[in-house]
């Protein structure tokens, strides 16, 4: 299976912490269905 990479985008109503909780999170296998398919890259 191919490694899909995730852009997060992040807006100003957002709270400080929410996108560094996505990323966290979709960066770590165990959170995922088929582990190391999704990678964050910050653009």
């Amino acid at each position: 299976m191919e490694k899909q990479i995730v852009y997060p985008f992040v807006f100003d109503t957002l709270a400080d912490w929410v996108a560094g909780y996505a990323i966290a999170n979709i960066n770590n296998p165990v959170f995922q269905k088929q582990p190391k398919r999704y990678c964050v890259q910050i653009w």
